[in-house]
């Protein structure tokens, strides 16, 4: 979003304006939000007039919307557009302070979540001291840290990359996520690199491919989502699929669960959904949905997975000061109305409810 100049009949105006692409199809927004000599009226329209203005977006997106869930999913696709647009637009409005602890809290509620899964002992209160101080634990071991550590140098090379999704691209992520972490001989992993052996995954019964097939399924999982992107099957289903079949695959030697996470928040992200976390309480709700997937009924983690993201807009909106504002927005509750989905209807009421509070999901 950029804010542009207008001169009319010997007057500046201020605009909101946006170039929007969705569905290969662009267009052009402006939202007048006031004349730039009037600054107490530019002061008091301009919350209300950035709310329309993505509010406008928000719609023309909804009528474009044309994805659909293979799986038949039930979803209400304006509730998921609408978490979607009013995740970003929070997200563009916190100030530089809001948004370091946004994205400093996330990550460390994403670090503490996604290592606790594979047996990690670190606190979420000792993970943030690792990853935002430098703070060791004692009677902690280096492979705990050296696990907590690395998401550091993931998030680093993730930010950098903004390119498609390849084998190179995976094992990069796997190889960075197992630096100096070590087996219980004292050796190191393999780490970015496909695993060789046999492979089990303990709790289940499910057995992953033989190695010399690896490369290939890959291949495939890969090409399946780029495929299916093009026909408009829902990102978020796809998203689902591919980390479903990335861990059937279990491609390396260790680190897939965390590789699995890293790649469906990259999917999310590079369609425009919020990265998801997941809390150590939701763990056996995770890891129930992947083993009904093993199945190929993928609907438990694809419902997983879009509650995930609400959890994620409820987070993002808790640390806006704009929350107050937005909830209470005529315009954003007619279009909740209009919309009428009652988890999106559930979390504005929570929304509601912890503005009043004023404490934290």
């Amino acid at each position: 979003m950029t804010i542009v100049t207008k001169r009319i009949k010997g007057h500046e105006y201020l605009y909101f304006q946006d170039s929007i692409t969705s569905n290969g199809k662009s267009k052009v927004f402006n939202t007048l939000f006031g004349r730039k000599d009037f600054e107490e009226e530019l002061k008091k329209n301009f919350y209300d007039k950035f709310t329309h203005h993505n509010e406008k977006i928000l719609k023309w997106r909804i009528q474009l919307n044309n994805y659909y869930f293979e799986s038949k999913y039930n979803v209400n696709f304006k509730a998921l557009e609408a978490v979607k647009t009013f995740y970003f637009l929070l997200y563009n409005t916190l100030n530089d302070i809001e948004k370091k602890e946004f994205e400093e809290s996330f990550f460390v509620m994403y670090v503490y979540g996604t290592t606790a899964i594979e047996g990690n002992t670190y606190t979420e209160n000792e993970t943030g001291k690792l990853l935002l101080d430098d703070l060791t634990t004692n009677n902690k071991t280096l492979n705990e840290a050296n696990e907590i550590v690395n998401y550091k140098d993931v998030r680093e090379f993730i930010n950098q990359y903004n390119g498609a999704i390849t084998q190179q691209f995976i094992k990069n992520i796997n190889r960075i996520l197992m630096k100096g972490i070590r087996r219980s001989n004292k050796k190191p992993f393999n780490a970015g690199e496909y695993r060789t052996s046999t492979a089990r995954i303990w709790g289940i019964e499910f057995r992953p491919c033989a190695p010399e097939l690896i490369e290939l399924k890959i291949r495939n999982i890969i090409e399946n989502y780029e495929r299916e992107l093009k026909n408009k099957v829902h990102p978020i289903e796809l998203a689902t699929i591919f980390h479903q079949k990335f861990e059937e695959i279990h491609p390396f030697e260790d680190g897939n669960g965390r590789t699995g996470r890293e790649l469906l928040n990259y999917i999310l992200k590079r369609n425009g959904f919020p990265p998801i976390y997941i809390t150590p309480n939701r763990r056996s709700d995770y890891l129930n949905a992947l083993e009904a997937g093993n199945s190929e009924n993928f609907i438990p983690l694809i419902d997983f997975i879009v509650n995930r993201i609400v959890a994620t807009f409820v987070y993002i909106m808790s640390k806006s000061s704009w929350l107050r504002r937005i909830i209470n927005s005529k315009e954003a509750t007619e279009l909740i109305t209009e919309i009428n989905d009652n988890r999106l209807n559930n979390t504005v009421s929570l929304l509601k409810l912890l503005t009043n509070l004023e404490e934290l999901p």
